[in-house]
């Protein structure tokens, strides 16, 4: 970790004296439907108060805002002066300003302010980057609010205000009602469980200290599985090869989605923590790591394009030896076709990125396990019950030409950058809730299945009735536009009819074993973990 120097030595100018001199502005918070009032007093004021937090790097590192701002926000505030905080205030009132449609059309003002700003220099980057930082810490729906636990997400304020992408997923994500699981105790591996949208993290995915802290490029990496492909992990989308070769594919593909994110980055400014903290620290692929941040930090002219890594990635992860080795098969024939490099650059990029894509091949080995469990009858009766997700099926079409993404509203197949709005949230995060129980019964269903047991078999049944019920719920409140007031209600009752059902069964270990699944997220009783 390294924090700069304060560097400012700039010469002193006169600070404006903004209790008479106030322009104020709206900031439309579409999380709780209220209109902020601000001022550039206000502003200051909250400047002044990270700045004195920054000067003491341990606080600022255990704070909760220097959760999220970390090393680079600690550099930001100790080199830009409240003289120079308010030029840089000026300047983004006067060339950008306040959209006042909502939290993200400002955001992307700033993100713009950045990257111009970046232009002129290291300095007044930290400018703009001062002003964001500080307009985005009074903004309570930004961080805190996307775990089970109260989780801040580090260095999430940088990517928002320089990577359009992160931007657009972390709207999208958020209207959608996406969030991961946080148990901070748990021994179990971490839960791949999209389908539930969310996905369960272990006690070695965090950073400890007085508030936890998650890093942005897990964070990310793990809500674009959910937004984007989270109904094929369940379902049979052909043969064992090519399910295995789909879903190694779109693991290579969310590993492209951050490498854009990163590029985007470093376009604005190579030399951040972030950067380093984030896509930088993983112990072994020095040099795939140093060839990569070559390519991605070069000018526009440089002879290899920017996307060729991920290319080669996506190349590589569906060619592993022995166990990792996927047979051929036509998906696999379709990606390898897709996604050509010429000799001469692969036997570069084998030079550089062989040992780190090598590591990644162990992905398809999870497909052979997910292929067995989403192959049983009594588990696919209930998967089957809502249709595929048309979306995700999009998505995973599309993500078999490398040419299809080429803009944020290709990915998104929308307008990128909606508002992000509370209420829509809140109702689908219902909505996950109960699809979150119709993936449990499936897997109660296809472990009793797999049990062969006579006696389980009228349990089973009648777990598929409530099944049928559920999908129906399922599908009237995807329908709806605003939450549902007797939800918590509803939701109870269904899951106590459920454990009523489980508790007629006569084998005392399976009960448990089923109401642990019934009644703890972090919980699994089919592989794949």
């Amino acid at each position: 970790m390294h924090v700069k120097s304060n560097q400012c030595s700039r010469a002193p100018r006169v600070l404006l004296n903004f209790l008479h001199k106030v322009l104020a502005f709206q900031a439309v918070s579409k999380h709780d439907g209220m209109v902020q009032f601000m001022n550039q007093a206000h502003l200051l004021d909250r400047y002044h108060q990270l700045r004195e937090l920054a000067e003491d790097t341990d606080a600022w590192l255990e704070s909760e805002i220097g959760s999220d701002l970390w090393v680079d926000g600690i550099n930001v505030f100790l080199t830009v002066s409240a003289e120079d905080f308010v030029e840089g205030l000026e300047r983004f009132e006067g060339n950008y300003g306040f959209k006042n449609h909502g939290i993200v059309s400002d955001i992307l003002q700033f993100q713009r302010y950045c990257r111009e700003a970046s232009a002129d220099g290291e300095f007044p980057l930290y400018q703009a980057l001062a002003v964001g930082m500080t307009w985005l810490s009074l903004q309570p729906q930004i961080n805190g609010g996307y775990f089970n636990l109260p989780v801040q997400i580090t260095n999430h304020s940088i990517a928002l205000l320089l990577s359009p992408t992160y931007l657009a997923v972390w709207a999208h994500s958020y209207n959608e009602g996406i969030g991961l699981y946080l148990d901070l105790h748990s021994t179990l591996p971490t839960l791949f469980r999209p389908e539930h949208g969310r996905i369960y993290q272990n006690a070695g995915s965090y950073l400890e200290g007085n508030h936890i802290k998650f890093p942005f490029q897990n964070y990310f990496h793990e809500i674009a599985h959910i937004l984007f492909f989270h109904d094929v992990y369940q379902r049979v989308l052909g043969s064992e090869d090519e399910c295995r070769s789909y879903w190694t594919h779109i693991e290579a593909c969310i590993y492209g989605l951050e490498e854009q994110v990163l590029a985007e980055m470093m376009e604005v400014q190579p030399d951040l923590h972030a950067i380093d903290d984030g896509f930088g620290s993983s112990k072994g692929f020095e040099d795939f790591i140093s060839y990569r941040f070559g390519i991605l930090g070069a000018q526009e002219d440089r002879s290899i394009p920017k996307d060729t890594v991920r290319t080669y990635i996506k190349r590589s992860m569906q060619l592993g030896e022995a166990n990792e080795n996927i047979p051929d098969n036509e998906v696999k024939a379709r990606i390898l076709a897709s996604h050509k490099l010429d000799e001469e650059r692969l036997e570069e990029l084998d030079t550089y990125c062989k040992s780190f894509a090598t590591a990644l091949q162990v992905h398809s080995l999870w497909g052979i396990k997910s292929y067995q469990r989403n192959s049983i009858p009594a588990f696919r009766e209930v998967v089957e019950l809502l249709s595929p997700d048309a979306y995700c099926l999009q998505k995973l079409e599309e993500s078999m030409r490398p040419d299809s993404w080429r803009t944020l509203k290709d990915l998104l197949s929308k307008n990128p950058f909606t508002e992000i709005c509370s209420q829509t949230r809140e109702k689908n995060i219902q909505v996950w809730n109960w699809r979150d129980t119709l993936s449990r019964l499936a897997e109660m269903r296809g472990y009793l299945a797999n049990a062969n047991e006579p006696s389980h078999d009228e349990t089973n049944q009648e777990l598929l009735e409530i099944a049928k019920r559920l999908a129906k719920v399922i599908h009237e409140e995807k329908q709806k536009v605003d939450p549902e007031d007797q939800h918590e209600s509803q939701y109870a009752d269904m899951k106590q009819e459920i454990s009523d059902s489980l508790n007629r069964l006569p084998n005392v270990e399976v009960r448990d074993h089923l109401h642990n699944l019934l009644s703890k997220p972090y919980y699994f009783v089919l592989e794949p973990n």
